[in-house]
């Protein structure tokens, strides 16, 4: 990994360990945007307790709204200084996501709340920098990693080691290329479920014959 010069990397939940943001901050110079769940319980927990104790006034609040894939949702980040009582030094911002959607046909209306923290300080980017942070992390959650988790059974996969990075890499591969040619057909997407022959076939057809 390169020297980050102050960019900041988002991930998920699983990420927040010790050695990864060390690793981060201290040998390559940048900052980290987690995720949080329940595998993290006792943080979540902390960071859920600060946003409840704070003042309303001193929190950045930020709010987009999408009127795009059939629905209207509202996102409402909202960011503070946080430092934890756990084991995580370099943690200095918690963030709070509330997503609400509306289904345009049927006015279905759901809601979802997110936590985050952050390596940076809350004085260093603003609610609007995080939106477009945490945005930026879910776009590439929904155009790579979901379809290679529920279109190409990425999870199911039972390779290990050497063999089961070679496969993600050429997983990854067939979405840049599928993209890249605007492939939509449903029956292609559907012969990508585990088959192996229709990915590599993707990857080395030439692109102006897909």
């Amino acid at each position: 990994m390169p020297d980050l010069n102050g960019a900041v990397i988002t991930a998920d939940a699983l990420h927040l360990h010790d050695e990864t943001i060390a690793q981060v901050v201290e040998d390559k110079h940048g900052h980290l945007l987690v995720g949080l769940k329940g595998n993290r319980e006792k943080l979540l927990k902390e960071v859920v307790e600060a946003f409840n104790r704070i003042d309303p006034g001193e929190i950045a609040r930020d709010r987009d709204v999408d009127a795009g894939h059939g629905r209207i949702e509202t996102r409402v980040v909202e960011v503070i200084s946080f430092r934890t009582q756990t084991k995580y030094p370099h943690l200095h911002t918690a963030m709070r996501v509330h997503r609400t959607r509306v289904q345009k046909k049927s006015g279905a209306v759901s809601d979802e709340t997110s936590y985050y923290v952050g390596t940076f300080g809350s004085d260093k980017l603003n609610a609007a920098q995080v939106q477009a942070l945490v945005r930026g992390h879910w776009t590439i959650e929904n155009r790579l990693h979901h379809v290679k988790d529920r279109t190409m059974q990425e999870d199911r996969c039972q390779a290990r080691a050497n063999v089961g990075s070679n496969l993600a890499l050429l997983r990854s591969v067939v979405v840049g290329l599928k993209a890249r040619a605007k492939i939509r057909n449903p029956r292609i997407s559907a012969k990508l479920k585990g088959n192996a022959d229709v990915a590599i076939e993707l990857v080395v057809r030439p692109i102006d014959q897909q």
